[in-house]
């Protein structure tokens, strides 16, 4: 899936830029290029510790002993985890900020190992603040048919039919209120992400409804649980605002659980075919081929760009 091609401007690029990548991360620190770092200001940061934390840039001060370096390193791996809330753009935005301090106190603030590191961490750190997943599907929730012709064909014109019933549970659907937020810098179009969110829970318990042959048991669970990140994916896109780095880490778990199931959906595909399957115009498994010719054609554009 190209995101990009569902974003009315170049907005999102800057965002993800500013929170996602190292070098972003280091600059919405040190306001090198403030522009491309105006969801979260260093001043507010700075506030936040100060309030918090009276005289907290004193603990840094330092020089380029080897024992003090360590010692403010130590400080500064503590403070970052005493100052972690709710809110992941503010705690990250203060860790960043505390570990740069930090670094300017051992006397390797310029050096550019130190600087990925700090943005490794940070990356991490967000990573692991994440909203956990919900329950999983198993094999087991699963309504079993057969592995004959008749069963995988039934199976072949079901699931896509399935799909096609959830309408919200698309990716330019989903994209494209995240995209009209950000452009206009509004949270109204927001609030529909959470139907979005809603209609794909309610894909991934149909899915499991379906009766399955038991050959696509594994392809039917790995659909249904991607279904239910997303959802939980939406549920962060629309924290943009309030909390963008989790907006955007909730964008970034969309698109890999998307790109997931396009996967999946190649494998039924491809299994259909080589079982001998063979839709009419007139069935919903008609579909297949013209799925299967799209993802190729895809993987072939990203292999020669």
């Amino acid at each position: 899936m190209e995101v990009r091609s569902y974003l009315p401007s170049g907005q999102f690029g800057a965002m993800l830029g500013a929170l996602l990548i190292s070098a972003g991360l280091i600059t919405a620190a040190t306001q090198i290029h403030p522009r491309t770092a105006q969801l979260y200001a260093t001043q507010t940061a700075a506030a936040g510790l100060a309030e918090t934390n009276p005289g907290w840039e004193e603990a840094f001060m330092g020089n380029t002993v080897p024992q003090d370096m360590a010692a403010i390193k130590n400080q500064a791996d503590e403070l970052s985890h005493s100052v972690q809330g709710k809110n992941l753009t503010d705690s990250i935005g203060k860790t960043l900020l505390i570990q740069m301090t930090a670094l300017q106190g051992q006397g390797i603030a310029d050096s550019a190992n130190a600087q990925v590191t700090v943005a490794e961490e940070a990356l991490a750190l967000a990573q692991s603040q994440q909203k956990p997943l919900p329950p999983t599907y198993a094999q087991s929730n699963l309504t079993f048919s057969s592995n004959s012709p008749n069963d995988l064909r039934a199976f072949g014109n079901l699931l896509p039919k399935t799909i096609n019933a959830h309408p919200k549970a698309a990716g330019n659907v989903a994209l494209y209120p995240l995209a009209v937020a950000l452009d206009n810098n509004s949270e109204a179009s927001l609030s529909l992400l959470r139907p979005i969110a809603a209609e794909y829970r309610a894909l991934a318990a149909a899915v499991m409804k379906l009766p399955t042959p038991p050959m696509f048991a594994p392809y039917s669970v790995a659909l249904a649980n991607n279904y239910m990140a997303i959802a939980v994916a939406c549920d962060e896109m629309a924290q943009v605002h309030g909390d963008p780095l989790r907006g955007m880490l909730g964008l970034q778990n969309f698109v890999e659980r998307n790109a997931q199931n396009a996967q999946v959906l190649y494998r039924i595909g491809e299994t259909l075919k080589n079982s001998g399957i063979v839709f009419t115009r007139a069935e919903s498994g008609a579909i297949w081929s013209t799925f299967m010719v799209a993802v190729q054609r895809a993987a072939k554009q990203q292999t020669t760009q």
